[in-house]
């Protein structure tokens, strides 16, 4: 049986197969962007978080959930 400890409980995973689903990579997107706006982390750091947990975010897509991180990433690289 394949699979890996996700937060201390194990995900069974099919070799080769997706190990996410588009809602969970949304609402883990949301989570984010709420710790960047109360200033718990950056954008930076989320960023590079979900893009290695979540690879299906780097494929485009209309409605992105990586929209709303531009504006926070721009501010943090060109402190405006």
């Amino acid at each position: 049986m394949s699979g890996f400890y996700r937060d201390g409980e194990w995900v069974s995973a099919v070799v080769g197969a997706p190990t996410e689903s588009a809602e969970e990579a949304e609402r883990a997107c949301a989570e984010a962007l709420k710790r960047i706006e109360s200033g718990q982390s950056t954008a930076r750091i989320e960023l590079k978080e979900l893009l290695a947990r979540y690879p299906s975010l780097k494929k485009d897509r209309p409605n992105h959930p990586l929209l709303p991180f531009a504006a926070h990433f721009a501010n943090e690289v060109f402190g405006m």
